[in-house]
Parts: structure tokens; C-alpha cells; sequence
């Protein structure tokens, strides 16, 4: 079973809707779909491709939820690492799952961009991301999460808790957890196509100044 991209299904049928809002500013569905799209063409510049893995560090800003988007065009599977792991942590995890790119900081990307198709729809059973274990019972291992797993958590939450058009999820959980990511995917999978519904993410304060809506935010300027 095919899925369409769901933030660009989410952009056509309400592009001027809010669809985040982080570092004291709002994106509308138009706006975090044309920014994606932008980034994309850079992870795929820096060869980023349909399978590959790339890790990424969740630090709760809205740059984050931009580049997992992103990440979804382009085919890869995010892995979503915590701030709080030590260096020896992350070591670890990086060697063992080997990521095509290493983000900590998500300045890192590359101005260069990749002439390449992006991914308009995704297999259910295709693989979005590794979620790491708490490691309560030893080391944190990742486990995959395909499509279709957060589909039908977003289905869930939507036929049990309800969608009205004025909802807006708090997203108060790390981006690193699966609780946290699936309030990111959420969003854009189930929406209201006619409604104002948001999501929202608990970010670290960013003057609104530097928060900008068009893809020349301050943080892909760096490199």
C-alpha cells in the first residue's frame, strides 16, 4: 500500500493553515513544505538517498521538525538522537548504525543543491526511522518504525482522542523519543484538511527576528 507525502497532501489541501509553531514564530503548511523541499535538495546534495540513514540530533527547535520532513522526501531513515547522550553515547550509536550524514547542529548542511525527483508517496511497510530504546535493561538499541506504524498511531490518537478543527498538539516530549516524534508526524498525517489546526513544539527561545518563514532562515546560512 502506497502513502501519499503527507506534508505535501497537507500543503495543497490547506497551504495557508498553521502547521507549526516554534522559536516564537508560526509556518503555515505552504511555508514548512517549501522549506523541506529546500532542505532536501541539500541532504540529497550531501548524498543522502532513499534507505540511507541519517542521524540527527533532536535539540527541540523548529529546524528539527523541518529536516525530518525533509528527510521523508528524500526516501532516508532518521535517526533520532538525544542531546543529553554523553559523547562515548553517541559514539557508539554513530558506529554501529554508520549514518550517511552526522548532524549535531543542523547549520552543518551544505548551501549546495541536488537536482533530483523527490518522493511523493512511501510504502507502509518502508522504514521512516530508528527510534532508540530507553536502555532501561542495558544498551539503547534502535528499532524501526515504518510509515505505516506512525499511520496508524496518528489514526489512533484521531478516532480515540478526536481531531476538532481548532486542536493544537503540544509536542512537551523529546523529539529523540517516539512519543515526541509521532506528535511531529501526527500533525501533518492527520490534520483537518479545512481546518486550523497546528502543531506545536516546546523549543528553545529564538528571537523572531532570526525565526523567518522563507528558506533563508538564519541556521542554513552557516556553511
Amino acid at each position: 500500500m502506497k502513502l501519499d507525502d503527507w506534508l505535501a497532501q497537507r500543503s495543497q489541501s490547506c497551504p495557508d493553515r498553521t502547521a507549526l509553531v516554534a522559536d516564537g514564530a508560526e509556518m503555515t503548511y505552504a511555508e514548512l513544505e517549501a522549506e523541506a523541499t529546500w532542505v532536501a535538495r541539500r541532504l540529497a546534495a550531501q548524498g543522502v538517498r532513499r534507505g540511507s540513514v541519517a542521524a540527527l540530533t533532536m535539540h527541540p527547535r523548529r529546524e528539527q521538525v523541518v529536516l525530518a520532513h525533509a528527510l521523508m522526501k528524500v526516501g532516508a531513515c532518521l535517526l533520532p538522537l538525544s542531546p543529553r547522550l554523553t559523547a562515548a553515547e553517541r559514539a557508539e550509536i554513530v558506529a554501529a548504525e554508520e549514518p550517511i550524514v552526522d548532524l549535531d547542529d543542523a547549520g552543518e548542511l551544505t548551501q549546495t543543491e541536488a537536482d533530483l525527483p523527490l518522493l511523493g508517496e512511501h510504502d507502509m511497510d518502508e522504514v521512516c526511522a530508528h527510534v532508540l530504546t530507553s536502555g532501561s535493561s542495558g544498551t539503547p538499541r534502535p528499532v524501526g518504525l515504518t510509515y505505516g506504524n506512525f499511520l496508524w498511531s496518528a489514526v489512533g490518537s484521531a478516532f480515540n482522542i478526536g481531531v476538532e478543527p481548532a486542536d493544537r498538539w503540544l509536542c512537551c516530549l523529546p523529539l529523540s523519543h517516539v512519543s515526541g516524534l509521532s506528535i511531529v508526524v501526527r500533525s501533518s498525517s492527520t490534520a483537518p484538511p479545512r481546518s486550523s489546526t497546528r502543531a506545536s513544539t516546546s523549543t528553545a527561545p529564538v528571537p523572531p527576528s532570526k525565526a523567518t518563514k522563507s528558506p533563508s532562515s538564519r541556521w542554513w546560512r552557516r556553511c
